[in-house]
C-alpha cells in the first residue's frame, strides 16, 4: 500500500480543502494544506528511488479472472521518472498559485489539481494492462467531469466529449490487445509484450497522445489555463507515455516501420511549426504535446523505447516551466533558460539520451526533420519566455519568494530524473545532433531579432512578424492536420443526440403509451421469430 500513499494523500487533501472551503471560506489554510501535501509527495517519490516500496497487487481480480493475472501498481525504472515528474509538476502548480489569484486561482481549483494529479500517479504506476485501463478510465472520466463543469459554450462541451471518446478508443485498443494475446495462449503483461501485440499498444498510446493519427484533443483552450489546466493537459500524456517505455525493442514489423515513422515525422514537424507560430505558450500547448510525444513515439518505432523517456520528461518538466511562467521579472529569467537547456539534449543534459532514439543509423532526411522540429521547439520556447506577462515585482513579498521556488522545483526535478532516472539516462548522447539543433535554433532566434530591427513602413512595423507567423501556421495546419477521426466522432455524437431527442419527444407526447406498446409488440414478435428459427 505504500506505493499508493501519494495518491491517497492528494485525494484526502483535496477532500479536506473542499470541506474547509464550504465550511469556512478562505485561502490561507487551503493553500498551506495543499503546499505541505505536494511537497511531501515530491520528497516521498525522491526517496522511492533508493528505497523502492513493494508493489500493490490484486492477484485475482474477479471481473477478468480468466484473462489477466493481476492489477498491479509499482515503482520501477520506467514509472519512477514519470511519477517523480508529476509530483514536481503538481508541487510547482500549487506553489505558484499565489501569482494567479487574479486569474481565478482558488481553493476549488487547487483541490481539482490535487485530485487529477492523484489519478495521474495511478496511471504512471500501473504495470499491468488492466491497471492501466482502470487508471486511464479514472483520469478520462475525472477530466470530462471537470471540463463539462467548467464550460458553458456548447462547442467546448462537444470538444470535451469528443476528446474523451478518442481516449476511450485508446483504452479499447488495449483491451483488444489483451484478448488477442489471451487467444494466443499468453496472458498480456507489460513486462514482456509479444511482438504481434505491441503494435496495438503503440497505436493506443498514439491515439491518446494525438499523434497516431494526428489530431488535437483540445484545439481550443478553456478556462483555468495555467494551474488546473496545466495538470489536466499533462496527466493524460504522462500516463500514456509511460506505456511507450515498457514496449519491446522491436514493437512493429519492418514493413510497417517506414510508413509509421514518416507519419510521425510529419506530425512533429507540424507540431513544432505550430508551437512557434502560436500567439502565446498556452495556446501552443497542444502542439508542444504533439511534438514531444511524436519524438517519443519515433524512439519506440526505431527500436529504442528507453530513449522515449527523455522526451517524456522534457514534455512534462520543460513544458511545466514555460506554462507556469506567467509572472515575470528579469531576475528570474534564468529559470526558463535552464528549462530550455534541459530540452536541447546537449551532452550530459536531461534529454541527451533521447537523441539515441532519433538519430539511428546514417544521416537521412528523417534525421534532419527531427533536428528541425526540436530547433523549432527551442525557438518557440525562447520566444514565449521573453513575451511580456504579469509583473512579479508588484505582487506580495511572499509570492516573490515562493513563486520562483515553485518553478525552480521543475528544473531540479528535470535534472534529477536526468541523472538518476534510468540506465544510460545521464550520457553524452549523440552530441552532433543536439549541437546542430541548438545552433539552428540560435540562428533562427537571433536572425528574427535582427529582422525586427530592420526599418519597415510604420503601417507594418508593429505586427508584420506576428502576421507572418500566424499565416504560416494556418497554411501548415491546412496541410498537415488530419481531423477525420474527430469529425467521425462528432458525427456519431450528433446522430446519437438527435436520436435521443427524437425518441424523447415521441415518448413524452400524447401518444407515448401507444408507441411503447407498439415497440413492445415488435420486440416480442422479433423474439418469437428468432425462437421459431
Amino acid at each position: 500500500m505504500l506505493v499508493l500513499l501519494p495518491t491517497f494523500l492528494l485525494l484526502l487533501a483535496a477532500i479536506v480543502i473542499l470541506v474547509l472551503q464550504w465550511a469556512r471560506p478562505g485561502y490561507g489554510f487551503a493553500w498551506l494544506i495543499a503546499a505541505v501535501v505536494v511537497v511531501a509527495c515530491w520528497v516521498m517519490f525522491l526517496v522511492f528511488h533508493w528505497r523502492v516500496p513493494p508493489p500493490f497487487v490484486l492477484a485475482s481480480w474477479e471481473p477478468m479472472r480468466d484473462v489477466v493475472v493481476s492489477v498491479r501498481f509499482q515503482v520501477d525504472q520506467v514509472s519512477w521518472p514519470y511519477a517523480f515528474s508529476l509530483a514536481g509538476l503538481v508541487t510547482a502548480v500549487i506553489l505558484t498559485a499565489g501569482a494567479r489569484l487574479q486569474h481565478r486561482s482558488n481553493p476549488f481549483v487547487w483541490a481539482g489539481s490535487l485530485a487529477v494529479a492523484g489519478m495521474g500517479f495511478l496511471g504512471v504506476l500501473a504495470s499491468s494492462p488492466v491497471a492501466l485501463i482502470l487508471a486511464w478510465s479514472a483520469i478520462d472520466i475525472f477530466e470530462l467531469l471537470i471540463m463539462l463543469g467548467s464550460v458553458t459554450e456548447r462547442n467546448l462541451s462537444q470538444q470535451a466529449v469528443i476528446a474523451f471518446s478518442a481516449r476511450v478508443a485508446g483504452s479499447l485498443v488495449v483491451m483488444w490487445a489483451i484478448f488477442l494475446s489471451q487467444s494466443q495462449g499468453v496472458p498480456l503483461t507489460l513486462d514482456s509484450v509479444m511482438p504481434g501485440v505491441s503494435i496495438y499498444l503503440l497505436i493506443a498510446s498514439g491515439l491518446r497522445l494525438g499523434v497516431l493519427p494526428l489530431h488535437l484533443p483540445y484545439p481550443q483552450e478553456v478556462l483555468k489555463r495555467r494551474g488546473l489546466g496545466n495538470i489536466l493537459r499533462m496527466v493524460a500524456p504522462a500516463s500514456s507515455l509511460v506505456l511507450l517505455g515498457r514496449l519491446p525493442a522491436k514493437p512493429i514489423s519492418a514493413s510497417w516501420q517506414p510508413y509509421l515513422i514518416a507519419f510521425v515525422a510529419l506530425a512533429v514537424l507540424y507540431g513544432g511549426s505550430m508551437w512557434l507560430a502560436a500567439t502565446d505558450e498556452v495556446k501552443g500547448r497542444p502542439y508542444w504535446v504533439i511534438t514531444l510525444s511524436g519524438l517519443a513515439i519515433a524512439c519506440v518505432i526505431q527500436g529504442v523505447p528507453a530513449a522515449s523517456q527523455a522526451w517524456g520528461m522534457a514534455l512534462l518538466l520543460s513544458g511545466g516551466v514555460i506554462f507556469l511562467y506567467s509572472a515575470r521579472r528579469p531576475s528570474v529569467i534564468f529559470i526558463p533558460l535552464l528549462g530550455a537547456l534541459g530540452l536541447t539534449g546537449l551532452p550530459f543534459t536531461p534529454a541527451a539520451s533521447g537523441w539515441t532514439g532519433l538519430l539511428v543509423g546514417p544521416f537521412t532526411l528523417l534525421s534532419l526533420i527531427f533536428i528541425v522540429a526540436l530547433a523549432l521547439l527551442l525557438v518557440g520556447y525562447f520566444r514565449h519566455a521573453f513575451r511580456p506577462g504579469d509583473s512579479l515585482a508588484e505582487m506580495d513579498r511572499w509570492i516573490q519568494v515562493v513563486y520562483p521556488t515553485g518553478i525552480l522545483i521543475l528544473v531540479i526535478s528535470q535534472w534529477l530524473t536526468g541523472v538518476l532516472g534510468w540506465s544510460s539516462s545521464f550520457t553524452v548522447g549523440i552530441w552532433w545532433g543536439s549541437l546542430l539543433a541548438s545552433i539552428l535554433a540560435g540562428g533562427i532566434f537571433f536572425g528574427v531579432i535582427g529582422l525586427r530591427r530592420i526599418q519597415v513602413p510604420a503601417a507594418y512595423s508593429q505586427s508584420w512578424l506576428s502576421i507572418l507567423l500566424e499565416q504560416s501556421g494556418d497554411r501548415l495546419a491546412a496541410f498537415f492536420r488530419l481531423e477525420w477521426l474527430y469529425s467521425l466522432l462528432r458525427l456519431f455524437y450528433l446522430i446519437a443526440q438527435r436520436l435521443i431527442q427524437f425518441l424523447t419527444a415521441i415518448l413524452e407526447g400524447d401518444g407515448g403509451v401507444l408507441w411503447v406498446l407498439l415497440l413492445l409488440a415488435l420486440l416480442v414478435s422479433l423474439l418469437q421469430t428468432g425462437g421459431i428459427k
